[in-house]
């Protein structure tokens, strides 16, 4: 809870991979790389038109910036020389990511175009097209075998760069202002899309094949991956069991509008939800089994989520303004607050 640095006016623009280097500069012509031992700018690149997008490659040796014109510059990051640049044309990037092992760069634009470069050839090897809206933000796979997007439209989509005719693979629908994103298990074993309004999808996220299909917008895996929430019509909670065809809970929401990221317990036993009534925020707390709130309190200023629980199962951490409160389950009192405005 405390400020260790102040790096400037520049946004930031991302972390080195290890986090031992912060990049800042956006619609500026100098990027300048931060060694965050000692808050010092270890490295500045000077750019000869407005940087928009930044990234740096996995083993921290390259860095890639997108200027305003559509070029794409790389800079070696230790001597913070220029060693060439992309031609990407009339598709200006407006998001860049490096594949783990630094060979493939996608670059994802404001004319709704993902590209992806071999990062030795500066050769463009595929052009993938679905979005219907400014692309935002991107990100490989471990063994970099699909890419995610997700756009101002509103879908994320996952592609199989191994597909030669670059389709495609899914993609989820979100609901009012991104409230309902793809939600991962923890395990990384299944994976969650909204496929309409009221129905999600269950895959196996190895496979990315659907296992199962349920009631409502799945926001929340326990812990240990074994049961998960879905949202319905936005006053109605379900918890369900990977596996299982029914669910196995329901509680009611008395919020008049809609209830955000119900969390659960690491034991699966207990939900925590944030529901909004009359512009008043009432962080609760329900049995899982039974659907019986165990304890509501009022909390006027409540951020959009329902805490999170702690790894011990036995506490809550929430938003309360610019305080962090930490409730305790069994005693049913806060323990602890930080005050992050000092």
């Amino acid at each position: 809870n405390k400020e260790v640095s102040a790096p400037g006016t520049s946004a930031a623009r991302g972390w080195s991979p290890d986090g031992s280097h912060l990049l800042t500069g956006c619609w500026s012509f100098v990027l300048h790389l931060w060694d965050t031992g000692f808050w010092t700018a270890e490295q500045t690149y000077t750019n000869s038109a407005l940087v928009l997008v930044a990234a740096v490659s996995r083993d921290g040796h390259l860095l890639a910036a997108a200027d305003w014109q559509g070029l794409v510059h790389f800079f070696e990051t230790a001597s913070g020389k220029e060693i060439g640049t992309l031609p990407s044309g009339d598709v200006r990037p407006s998001a860049l990511a490096f594949s783990r092992d630094g060979k493939l760069l996608a670059t994802g634009s404001r004319t709704e175009a993902i590209q992806v470069w071999d990062v030795a050839t500066r050769q463009l090897i595929r052009q993938l097209r679905g979005h219907k809206g400014k692309v935002i933000d991107l990100a490989f796979t471990p063994d970099g075998r699909m890419l995610a997007s997700c756009a101002l439209d509103g879908d994320v989509m996952l592609w199989n760069l191994e597909r030669q005719t670059g389709e495609t693979q899914m993609a989820n629908k979100l609901g009012g202002f991104g409230r309902n994103p793809p939600q991962f298990s923890r395990d990384g074993k299944w994976l969650t899309l909204l496929t309409n309004e009221d129905r999600s999808s269950v895959l196996d996220a190895l496979r990315l094949q659907a296992s199962a299909f349920v009631t409502g917008a799945a926001v929340s895996f326990s812990p240990d991956s074994d049961q998960f929430a879905t949202l319905v019509h936005g006053n109605e909670l379900q918890l369900w069991t990977v596996g299982s065809s029914s669910n196995r809970a329901t509680i009611h929401l008395d919020a008049g509008e809609h209830g955000f990221h119900p969390q659960l317990s690491s034991d699966g036993t207990v939900v925590s939800v944030l529901e909004f009534n009359n512009n008043n925020g009432n962080l609760e707390l329900f049995e899982a089994a039974s659907g019986e709130r165990i304890l509501p309190f009022y909390n006027s200023q409540a951020s959009f989520d329902a805490g999170f629980f702690l790894p011990d199962g036995r506490t809550l951490a929430y938003v309360e303004g610019s305080k962090i409160k930490f409730w305790y389950l069994q005693a049913r009192t806060n323990t602890r607050s930080l005050d992050c405005s000092e």
